[in-house]
């Protein structure tokens, strides 16, 4: 205890950049003045960027320990934990050990490590006794170990460190290629898990590259209401492989719906809900197989992309299922990509006249925020279907309902136009990270952030390195963009409140001094009959 704050003063002088530091022990005295110890140096590797990592067994009671040393230590971002494999008990690798016992075995472990990776977990160390010898006499892991392995870097291997620690304990017979410590089988072996298919899938696909920087990592939501957002950041949205397909199977069916619903209408000469009895909703429209679809918010155009392809498909579903005859055409498509970002709108431009999808169809590129779109602007038509993506990072940060409600309640849309998405759901589960907690304790400490950089709603950009007094972290996190209208209902608010106070004081203000005038007169009154009484009295004494 007295020797470790010099060895990690050496540490920090030649520049690691972590430190392994020992076990706390177990008596609770040592134990109180351990963390004592582990907090003064985290300050000091704060100060160096130095991690300082504490050896932890894979059990509960060596887990909860480390919980606990954390919290005295105030959860420091530099305190992690790195866990030590422990060699297995002779004779539990035999082919007579128990399934049953080991599948126990192998479950206890996969909860100790889940509960691990929620807690600063930095690294694995495996001690070279650990390792077994195979048939041609070079290391390797015990089954147990290798699920244990594998699960580690499938869940945390972008980050997380393998350590081998001691001397080889395996004698190869050639000795070509162990190095000059004889530990390089030991490296090798190590490099031979992380190639197998469950890690390289779960690591080395484009998928997995590209969420590498949003893991693990706290972040601001995102306002593409007040903010323009960055081509780069577009680009990764796109790289959803789940949500534009479900987009395309909801247009689909929209198109489905509204091409069954017309054709009821034009064969039994009735309304339906899907078409319009008011002639005053096709003022403008003059084909009537004509589908009207407003992008609301078309970024770089995924959501132009899918609408195309669904309703090419709609398309050769019709020609297949039907017989074209006189009289009769199939639908067409007119869409409107609606978007405020200037920068969006070039790229949706370039795409209009560059894609060769895109230059089938009569797509329009409107440059307005879709809350502020009058008819003129999108040529007198009104939108059968709104498709949007205005979800954000969790429940409605980005104002979906908000700006979707004006568009759809506005003249340019009919009083039946489907909305894609018709509803959502955020759902929100408790979780524990300590790393995220530190981060955000961390982040919610700080008085104010930089700006740089960002543009308005109103395409003007600042640009300065001035301190703003904007929150950050979790404050930051719960915020809501307040939109002009809403501001200029809530200054008018303001406004009337502070003149609805004033004049309810100035009211009790005069309520008062008439009071008291009528308080002095009476006591005046008062004071003048009784001096007369006196007076008289005397007088007739006299």
């Amino acid at each position: 205890m007295e020797r470790l704050p010099k060895q990690v003063q050496w540490g920090l002088h030649v520049g690691l950049p972590a430190i392994i530091l020992p076990a706390p022990p177990a008596q609770e005295a040592q134990f109180m003045e351990y963390a004592r110890v582990i907090q003064s140096l985290c300050m000091e590797a704060a100060q160096a960027s130095v991690q300082l990592w504490i050896k932890v067994a894979l059990t509960d009671v060596a887990l909860h320990q480390f919980d606990i040393l954390s919290r005295l230590c105030d959860a420091p971002a530099c305190l992690g934990m790195i866990l030590f494999a422990e060699p297995l008990a002779p004779g539990s690798t035999s082919a007579s050990s128990s399934s049953v016992s080991t599948g126990t075995m192998v479950a206890a472990q996969m909860t100790a490590l889940h509960k691990a990776i929620g807690m600063q977990l930095k690294a694995l160390c495996f001690p070279t006794k650990v390792f077994l010898t195979n048939k041609r006499g070079y290391p390797t892991l015990a089954k147990i170990n290798q699920v244990l392995l594998t699960e580690a870097l499938r869940r945390i291997g972008r980050t997380l460190r393998i350590v081998v620690e001691g001397p080889s304990v395996h004698e190869i017979s050639d000795g070509a290629g162990t190095g000059g410590t004889f530990c390089l089988p030991y490296v090798q072996y190590i490099h031979h898990v992380r190639e197998r298919p469950e890690c390289t899938q779960a690591l080395d696909t484009e998928l997995a590259k590209a969420e590498l920087h949003y893991l693990d990592s706290l972040q601001r939501p995102l306002q593409p209401l007040a903010d323009h957002l960055e081509n780069q950041m577009y680009e990764t949205f796109e790289k959803d492989p789940i949500k534009y397909v479900q987009y395309r199977s909801a247009m689909l069916r929209a198109f489905d719906t509204i091409i069954l619903a017309r054709a009821n209408k034009n064969g039994q000469g009735q309304g339906n809900m899907m078409t319009d009895d008011d002639d005053s909703s096709h003022v403008t429209n003059t084909n009537q197989n004509n589908i009207v679809v407003f992008v609301a918010g078309a970024g770089r155009g995924p959501l132009v992309t899918a609408t195309l392809e669904a309703f090419e498909f709609v398309v050769k579903q019709q020609q297949q299922q039907q017989q074209v005859g006189a009289g009769t055409t199939l639908p067409t498509l007119t869409v409107f990509a609606l978007e405020k970002n200037p920068s969006a709108v070039i790229y949706l431009n370039a795409m209009v006249q560059g894609d060769p999808q895109w230059k089938k169809y009569k797509i329009k590129v409107v440059h307005q925020d879709i809350r502020l779109v009058t008819p003129h602007l999108v040529d007198g038509l009104k939108a059968d279907i709104v498709i949007s993506e205005l979800l954000g990072s969790f429940g409605c940060n980005e104002l979906s309902p908000e700006c979707l409600e004006v568009l759809l309640a506005s003249e340019v849309c009919k009083p039946i136009t489907l909305s894609v998405p018709m509803r959502y759901i955020s759902h929100i589960a408790p979780v524990s990270s300590v790393r995220l907690y530190s981060e955000a304790k961390h982040q919610a400490q700080l008085p104010a952030i930089i700006a740089i950089g960002g543009g308005g709603a109103n395409g003007n950009s600042t640009c300065t390195n001035a301190i703003s007094g904007q929150s950050v972290g979790p404050l930051a996190a719960m915020e809501t963009p307040v939109s002009h209208v809403q501001r200029r209902w809530l200054i008018l608010g303001t406004y009337f409140m502070f003149v609805l106070t004033l004049f309810f004081f100035i009211m009790r203000w005069q309520h008062c001094i008439m009071f008291s005038q009528t308080t002095l007169n009476v006591h005046y009154a008062a004071t003048t009959i009784t001096s007369t009484c006196k007076f008289k009295n005397t007088n007739s004494t006299l």
